[in-house]
């Protein structure tokens, strides 16, 4: 652990990741950044990661005020998946430390910066390229009393990286402990740059390509620094795999060779190396130096269509190209060489012909599904800022007709993760043809390479096959209809469009919130109005055990909405058994929390199962309420006025297992979430979703009382009483005025179901 340096702070955030695969520990990028301007400038720099830290905004706020006080803020834009997050924590920094000058930069901000300075955003500056000059001026700038840094910052790249400072990990040391649960790798650089004009990727967003690299020395010495920080830690090397997260590993064939040898030379010996390097780029003896350094590399074959590979710009001799991807997994039969060949399915420009060639050259490569040292990781094609394609998709839809469904995604809460890929390839392929063609072609392919996978006999296997896995799952039926159903949904008109002034609403489902409510309708939960439970029901073995702990743990009611952020199950079970929920902290809440992720893992197969059946029921009881999404609409434009305010986005959920009287909501600074069962009457649901929205006006009267409680007898459960009675009193009010076709309605939920 090292000393605290005294001296002005400079606050280095990152919104953490988004997904648990993409959840490596380490943030080399903050560090790296952190530990040039200590080196440079009488600051002491102060690293957080909002993934690490969990909570919510009070305990944000209280961790800065701790750490505090700031001479700049700068926090991670890395990811276009992330610009949402950024703006909304560069917000709430902005309220917290409203005189403190604040930068953001990354992939993204470097990509679009002017998103980042649109007006009512809240960063003062934005750095393009790579950041430690940058903000080291900026940095500087403050402390001398001179003005704030405005506007975009750089490029200003450093070119000889051997006069960096070595990588401080001292500046996590607060996350160190937590390693080993934080991400199963540890991730850091020993090269920048990649000279390569692939048409998909962000990389060629940064003003200086070039490839740079940590010479042998520095390199060996890095990695040798990373294994005495983990060692000290208590979190030895050995048990990671280490992600050299470089661009292009070892583009020079030199330096390569000497790291390897080194590193084998040195017994450097993590779980495994894992990088992402060219197979046109290696040969026999790399093979062999890799597998003795304990290497597993990650190739990007992207296709094998000579055609594709062509109009990606990935080589311009694309059949020696796919030559050098056969001939590198004959090798590593003979040299123990683990593998993964990524594809990028659908790329503008794809047709029925390009993605047979691709899936005819895989299952050559992969000889049929016998005995093999790799594996198939299959991406649909996504349009990142920066990329080629994005600066000419005029272009490649005058060429094509190609389709961008959501050109701007990033700018929208809406599922991202689906409006990134949804884009029709060509005139010749749709979204929802690739998506058919891809999950019959691979799906099976992906099951015959998992039987015949051959790993090293070690622990490490076991990471592999979770890879393998994650790819099963995402070729899966299910995975395949939830994309359908989401094209069809987004090709139709949306009931709320049109509507001056107000949010708009759109119905959905959600795999996690349907799990998570599964599991709560089997708790008997007795005389409390968050109970789901329904007397008869199949017993569980889980159950006795999480009722108990339901009852003991004071945050418990935090399990009533864990469903509506959007997490996949994988990661809503990895925040479970880690203990990051705000109010779940303590002794009792873990424990309610480690039991509540088993109850979702004994009941996800059969759940998952379920969930892709109902996908045609749930459109059709998305139909039959579509008729009140207008009144609802009406509705809370109407509420929202109140507090001066256009409403916020609503998604509702269809959850079955919320039945007759239950719901859950959740609101973020981008959207609302109301689940509910969309079986029930229409004319319920509607009253149901319109109580719940109700609540952040008529809650503004605040606590009168004991904190609110949902178990009848209990202290505070006058107080959730008052408050219900409240929302019910308003919401009739607003029914009345923006939907009287719907009041005597509203009065016959009020009499039968409150």
């Amino acid at each position: 652990m090292s000393a605290a340096r005294a001296g002005p702070r400079v606050l280095l955030l990152s919104p953490g990741a988004i997904k648990r695969t993409d959840a490596d520990f380490g943030l080399p990028h903050l560090v790296s950044l952190g530990g040039y301007l200590e080196a440079h400038l009488p600051v002491r720099a102060v690293i957080l990661d909002l993934g690490y830290e969990g909570g919510d905004r009070r305990r944000l706020a209280r961790c800065i005020a701790e750490r505090g006080p700031f001479a700049l803020v700068g926090i991670s834009a890395y990811s276009s998946f992330d610009h949402l997050r950024v703006i909304a924590l560069g917000a709430l920094i902005k309220q917290l430390l409203p005189s403190v000058p604040l930068v953001a930069g990354g992939y993204h901000a470097t990509a679009l910066p002017r998103s980042l300075l649109s007006p009512g955003a809240p960063f003062d500056a934005v750095i393009v390229g790579e950041g430690e000059i940058p903000m080291r001026d900026a940095v500087a700038a403050v402390l001398g009393g001179g003005a704030p840094p405005r506007g975009v910052l750089g490029p200003a790249h450093v070119d000889d990286l051997d006069t960096l400072p070595p990588y401080r990990w001292d500046l996590i040391d607060h996350y160190w402990p937590r390693a080993p649960k934080l991400g199963r790798k540890v991730q850091l650089y020993l090269s920048r740059g990649c000279p390569f004009d692939c048409t998909f990727c962000m990389e060629r967003a940064k003003a200086d390509r070039r490839w740079r690299a940590f010479s042998p020395e520095r390199a060996l010495a890095e990695l040798r620094g990373l294994a005495r920080a983990a060692e000290a830690a208590g979190a030895p090397l050995s048990g990671f795999i280490v992600n050299v997260a470089d661009p292009l590993f070892g583009l020079e064939r030199a330096w390569r060779r000497a790291v390897l040898e080194g590193i084998v030379r040195e017994g450097i010996a993590p779980r495994q190396f894992w990088t992402l390097t060219r197979a046109d780029s290696l040969d026999q003896d790399d093979v062999r130096l890799l597998a003795a350094a304990r290497f597993a590399i990650g190739l990007g074959l992207e296709s094998g269509s000579p055609t594709m590979l062509s109009l990606m710009n990935k080589s311009a001799r694309p059949e020696r190209y796919l030559e050098s991807v056969l001939r590198l997994a004959r090798h590593s039969r003979d040299h123990g060489l683990n593998w993964a060949v990524n594809l990028v399915v659908g790329h503008p420009g794809e047709n029925r012909e390009t993605m047979e060639e691709t899936v005819a050259f895989v299952e050559r490569l992969f000889d049929g599904g016998r005995e093999t040292r790799g594996w198939l990781s299959v991406d649909p094609f996504r349009l990142y800022p920066g990329s080629h394609v994005h600066e000419q998709r005029a272009e490649w839809e005058r060429r094509f007709g190609a389709r961008f469904h959501r050109p701007s995604w990033w700018a929208s809460p809406h599922d991202p993760a689906f409006s990134a890929e949804f884009i029709d390839p060509s005139a010749a392929l749709t979204f929802e043809e690739r998506v058919r063609r891809a999950h019959a072609s691979y799906a099976p392919l992906v099951r015959r390479i998992a039987a015949g996978f051959k790993g090293q006999g070690r622990d490490v296997d076991e990471t592999f096959r979770r890879s393998i896995a994650e790819q099963e799952r995402l070729l899966s039926v299910a995975e395949r209809d939830r994309l359908l159903a989401r094209a069809e949904a987004a090709r139709r008109p949306s009931a709320a469009a049109g509507v001056p002034g107000s949010g708009w609403v759109r119905v959905g489902r959600h795999l996690s919130a349907t799990l998570a409510y599964h599991v709560l309708s089997h708790l008997d939960l007795g005389r409390d109005a968050a109970s789901l439970y329904a007397p008869g029901r199949p017993r569980r073995p889980w159950a006795a055990p999480l009722r108990a702990a339901y009852g003991a743990a004071p945050g418990r009611t935090a399990l009533q909405f864990v469903g509506l952020y959007g997490w996949t199950v994988d990661e809503l079970v990895a925040r479970l058994g880690e203990g990051r929920l705000a109010t779940l902290e303590d002794p009792a809440g873990r424990r309610l929390c480690e039991l509540f992720a088993g109850a979702l893992e004994f009941e996800r197969g059969a759940v998952e199962r379920e969930f892709a059946l109902d996908s045609a029921a749930h459109a059709a009881r998305a139909r039959r309420f579509a008729p009140l999404l207008a009144p609802l609409v009406r509705c809370r434009a109407a509420l929202w006025r109140r507090l001066g305010r256009t409403p916020p986005p609503l998604v509702v959920l269809d959850c079955p297992a919320l039945g007759r009287h239950g719901r859950g909501m959740t609101y973020r600074p981008t959207r609302r979430g109301v689940a509910v069962s969309l079986g029930e009457p229409p004319e319920h649901v509607f009253c149901q979703i319109l109580h719940e929205e109700t609540h952040p006006v008529s809650d503004r009267h605040g606590r009168d009382g004991p904190a609110r409680d949902t178990r009848v007898g209990a202290r505070g459960f006058a107080s959730h009483r008052r408050a219900e009675q409240r929302a019910v009193a308003l919401g009739a009010e607003v029914v009345a005025a923006a939907a009287p076709e719907l009041s005597e309605a509203f009065a016959t939920w009020i009499a039968r179901h409150r």
